[in-house]
């Protein structure tokens, strides 16, 4: 993939095809632990490419800092959840841990992959989504994987309908995150979808989809389109060429890496 993580293990062979020989023997106990890592690898590569490209970022192994827990912290302080209790037996209802695990879930699903910070950042030329993307200042990025399923019978005959279906959910379910962390606060007040609309255009998150068989979502792309112009920038900068072909370059150079590294080392994950 062009980059190799910290403690990141070998990659599975692929057959003439490029399909994961280790799908065979995959268990489904493993599955979930699996996929987590096919996550992480994706996360991992566009913090890579992002900080290749100096483009500040928090989030992936190269962020800064490298987890984005902290962007909601004034408002996951406001949160009261309470503890269930029964009131016809008079015992709590829940354990203590199933009741620490509930307050974690509803805390952690509004927490974001990546955070792109775009503030002062220019490009030569760029195209008019990428453009709108630098207008939009900052970023959330919440990477998401599929599984091969019937689903995917049912999409129709176009180049990643399932990634892209799958992006279009992201931004309604980031919506419904913060409306029920926003509920779990006292008062009149929404500190969650406030924070989150100041993110993107009107709060939208990024959501770059790799489907089963390494096609990617629409944002996935633009992303890729974000790194080569910022690559392109520096190469032009340095050598004397012409900057559609840098970027040009750039976009194969990248492509080749995402699809090697996805072939290599690609394990299935549920639609988290």
């Amino acid at each position: 993939m062009g980059y190799k993580p910290p403690g990141q293990a070998a990659t599975d062979p692929v057959d003439a095809e490029g399909n994961n020989l280790y799908m065979a023997k995959l268990k489904a106990t493993n599955l979930k632990a699996r996929g987590l890592r096919t996550h992480n690898i994706i996360v991992d590569w566009l913090s890579h490419w992002l900080h290749a490209a100096g483009i500040r970022h928090r989030g992936g192994y190269k962020g800064r800092p490298g987890s984005c827990k902290g962007i909601f912290s004034d408002a996951c302080s406001r949160v009261v959840v309470e503890r269930k209790w029964d009131a016809t037996t008079g015992r709590w209802a829940e354990s203590v841990k199933a009741f620490e695990a509930r307050r974690a879930r509803l805390l952690n699903g509004i927490i974001a992959d990546l955070c792109l910070d775009l503030h002062g950042t220019e490009l030569k030329a760029p195209t008019k989504r990428l453009q709108a993307l630098l207008d939009g200042r900052s970023h959330l990025v919440d990477v998401k994987t599929l599984l091969p399923g019937k689903h995917y019978q049912k999409r129709a005959a176009t180049t990643a309908s399932r990634a892209n279906e799958r992006q279009a959910k992201v931004n309604s379910e980031y919506i419904k995150h913060a409306q029920d962390c926003d509920a779990a606060v006292p008062g009149p007040d929404t500190p969650f979808q406030t924070r989150l609309n100041e993110f993107g255009t009107e709060g939208r998150v990024l959501a770059p989809v790799v489907g089963t068989w390494c096609e990617v979502s629409d944002d996935f792309d633009l992303l890729i389109e974000l790194i080569a112009h910022a690559l392109a920038d520096k190469e032009t900068s340095m050598l004397r060429v012409a900057h559609d072909q840098a970027v040009a370059r750039q976009r194969r150079k990248l492509t080749a890496c995402t699809s090697h590294g996805r072939d290599t080392s690609w394990t299935t994950e549920s639609s988290s």
